[in-house]
């Protein structure tokens, strides 16, 4: 069996066509049967010279009875007819935005020709451009922030949904000059929620959506931030470097918790914000070269407004891979805050939060932090700082001054 495809109104990076090289997920069916795959089960095909071929032996049954397809892209190794796709956090890359959009066709076909595929596109594009007045120097980088990545997908009810539990923040593709872009599961976005955060050099600004919008599947959102109007977060100082105990990848691998320095800075606005710098990069013991990212630096972003009701502002992602996709780091007090809704009063009174105490130390409660990685169970969060040693000294920083 052979698959002719193309692809309809057009999200993907390349915009026109499929990509050598690029796989997809093949079900046939009787058509008589309401069930998805029960002739042949996820069978790899790759396009090659314009076409879609496999290894594997799949022929048309000898009655000559017809087939129902059902195609998948990408190619999932355990796709099922209800399944779980999940976005990039990271989409900076060609191949991390390409492998971000999911799309499905079906047709009917016999051993009379080559079968055509219609694919379609089940996520939504978000495509953000920014201006100025005067744009200030520097890279620029965009995150997409209290997104869901999660898509829950069903090929027999053709249906896409956003898992509400999935939240997170991704970073956005390029899209040529002060342009990005992102592909998500179809959500609504409430008005007010924080969904950008813009860096350009050391400044960071904040866009909040002004209005109610619904993400529908195969449709591209365009916004125009004008960050001369968006919420300046900070600029950053060097206040020299923190003690690190580390406690948070435990939660996957059997290493030693390790103390540690660590770049510090502090925002000139509003100096209860402390970020680490590249906590996961050269300067984390358990690295060899190769572990991390070098292209940018990586933050984790602390809010101490409130010394007894410390948290980590938002999802890390820490630039380090172990084998299993980029590490990400957050905290059960801001999953509750962004995710459920909750105060900061309250998930204080539940024990989530850390505190910053008059030692100039910021602690957690075990099992309080987050950690995700982003290969493993769909990037899925995980309890950590399970032995409670998580810990940030900024003593021997000028904060303390």
């Amino acid at each position: 069996m052979r698959f002719n495809a193309k692809v309809g109104k057009s999200t993907r990076a390349t915009d026109i066509q499929f990509e050598t090289g690029d796989e997809i997920s093949i079900y046939a069916s009787y058509t008589d049967s309401e069930e998805v795959g029960t002739y042949a089960q996820n069978v790899r095909y790759r396009f090659e010279d314009n076409i879609f071929i496999t290894n594997d032996n799949l022929s048309y049954p000898k009655s000559g009875d017809d087939l129902q397809f059902n195609a998948v892209y990408p190619y999932r190794e355990y796709t099922v007819p209800e399944f779980q796709f999940a976005v990039k956090k990271d989409q900076r890359t060609h191949s991390s935005y390409t492998e971000s959009d999911l799309m499905t066709a079906s047709a009917i076909g016999n051993k009379n020709g080559t079968v055509d595929l219609t694919f379609n596109h089940r996520l939504s594009k978000v495509v953000i451009n920014i201006s100025s007045g005067n744009m200030p120097a520097g890279e620029q980088e965009l995150t997409v922030k209290n997104v869901r990545y999660i898509a829950d997908v069903n090929l027999i009810s053709n249906t896409c949904y956003a898992d509400n539990d999935s939240l997170c923040n991704i970073i956005a593709s390029s899209n040529g000059t002060n342009s990005f872009k992102v592909l998500l599961p179809p959500q609504a976005i409430s008005q007010g929620t924080v969904f950008a955060e813009i860096r350009i050099g050391n400044k960071v600004y904040e866009w909040t959506a002004d209005k109610n919008v619904t993400l529908n599947p195969g449709v591209e959102y365009t916004y125009n931030i004008n960050i001369d109007e968006a919420n300046l977060l900070s600029d950053w100082i060097p206040i020299g470097k923190a003690i690190y105990t580390e406690d948070l990848v435990t939660a996957f691998f059997s290493v030693k918790n390790v103390t540690y320095e660590v770049e510090a800075e502090q925002a000139v606005e509003n100096p209860s914000l402390i970020r680490l710098v590249d906590p996961y990069g050269a300067a984390f013991p358990l690295n060899a070269p190769g572990d991390y990212d070098t292209s940018k630096k990586h933050y984790m972003l602390f809010n101490c407004e409130d010394p007894e009701g410390v948290y980590m502002d938002g999802y890390h992602a820490s630039g380090m891979d172990w084998g299993y996709g980029e590490f990400t780091f957050g905290c059960l007090a801001y999953y509750y805050m962004a995710a459920k809704g909750n105060s900061l009063e309250e998930v204080k009174a539940a024990g989530y939060c850390g505190t910053l105490d008059e030692n100039l130390c910021i602690t957690f409660p075990a099992k309080s932090m987050l950690i995700s990685m982003e290969d493993y169970d769909n990037g899925g969060l995980y309890t950590s700082n399970n032995n409670g040693l998580f810990k940030v000294d900024l003593s021997t920083t000028t904060i303390a001054e």
